[in-house]
């Protein structure tokens, strides 16, 4: 749930990061509080950093435009009163699909610090017959689990790929193209069944209309991964989203160089009833004889309330943090994000261009097959 923001924090040291996003800002746009309280709640927003200082200095460290300025912490008023209209304006076109458009560019440790990034021997590149995208960018999905999934693309924004959605094997990989600007996001469907002819058919998770190429986003519980190519900065941004639960583990890799956040568990079901909250457990069959685990449902979609999805009057950080649903979540997947407002650990960020391209990986393994780069 971000928006490109005013504030980054390109270029900030790791003993002072700042982070800064506009949907932590929504609550500025609100006409129930007055301006004094808008600049109070900028202000607050200004003095929240990742690494306090542990010698008591009164200044605040805030990475702008790749510069990092310290200014007085007195001087926060006058500061947030003048970038108080820039972000009132970026939380007015503020979208609720939950896809990245700034967020901190600095990683935080990974879950993914015994990963690295392999690609199966099995690459399958876009046909001959299909028209390079001008000023492209390449995301390949790989398959390490144990069996089929049909991954599935849902563009946002600008030119997606030439399917949204296909039959991936164990130990395959599809790559294909996107523009340089694309916004939209990944997941996969698993144990689907399609009829040859009309493409048609069921699965047990995020499933988008039962249709193969796929049209609309996936029905939860879905592990998401989520792009806007060119944000803030001409910086690409990504991220893992367990924000409509889980079904599969994740990892996004950038190549050649980026944060790699990755969501592991093991992708069966005992792996899913050992790391989901026991409401919150996907059964396919259900209501009949609730045997098939499929996925891990969020609290948000499971129960439609407002605490959980950050929305109505908890649609702001002050009003909506982690809740005992989404805590589990994090401590599996410190990467990810668990509730709308997860954004300062949750949001990774790298230079983009034409050599640059993404590979998601679905049950990303330990064991090395090929090393991409």
């Amino acid at each position: 749930m971000l928006c490109s923001s005013i504030l980054n924090t390109n270029g900030a040291r790791p003993t002072d990061r700042l982070f800064l996003f506009s949907s932590q800002f929504r609550g500025i746009a609100d006409p129930q509080i007055k301006a004094q309280g808008k600049i109070n709640l900028l202000c607050e927003k200004l003095s929240v950093i990742k690494h306090r200082p542990t010698d008591g200095n009164a200044s605040i460290p805030v990475s702008m435009w790749n510069v990092t300025w310290v200014f007085p912490k007195s001087k926060c008023p006058f500061v947030c009163l003048l970038l108080a209209p820039l972000i009132h304006f970026c939380d007015l076109i503020c979208a609720q699909d939950h896809i990245p458009t700034s967020a901190a560019v600095t990683p935080f440790p990974s879950s993914s610090a015994n990963v690295s990034i392999y690609i199966p021997p099995n690459v399958i590149p876009p046909p001959s017959s299909m028209a390079s995208i001008l000023n492209n960018r390449t995301i390949t999905i790989t398959n390490t689990c144990p069996y089929d999934i049909w991954p599935a693309f849902l563009t946002t924004n600008y030119t997606g790929p030439y399917t949204n959605g296909f039959r991936l094997s164990p130990q395959s990989s599809l790559q294909l193209w996107v523009s340089h600007n694309w916004i939209g996001r990944i997941w996969a469907r698993t144990n689907c069944s399609f009829n040859v002819t009309s493409n048609i058919g069921t699965c047990l998770t995020g499933s988008c209309g039962n249709v193969l190429d796929c049209k609309l986003g996936g029905q939860p519980p879905t592990t998401l991964a989520e792009f806007n190519l060119l944000g803030w900065e001409n910086l690409s941004y990504w991220d893992i989203s367990l924000v409509n639960g889980y079904n599969l583990p994740i990892a996004i890799y950038a190549d050649p160089s980026g944060p790699d956040p990755t969501c592991q568990f093991p992708p069966t079901p005992s792996g899913i009833l050992g790391t989901c909250p026991q409401e919150l457990v996907y059964y396919a069959d259900a209501p009949v004889s609730w045997t098939e685990v499929a996925g891990c449902m969020s609290a948000c979609d499971r129960y439609g309330d407002e605490k959980y999805c950050c929305t109505g009057s908890k649609n702001k950080p002050s009003s909506c943090g982690p809740s005992r649903f989404s805590k589990p979540f994090k401590q599996m997947c410190p990467d990810a994000y668990t509730y709308a407002f997860d954004d300062a650990t949750s949001t990774f960020a790298t230079n983009t261009g034409p050599q640059y391209g993404f590979v998601v990986v679905f049950c990303p393994s330990k064991l090395p097959l090929s090393k991409v780069g």
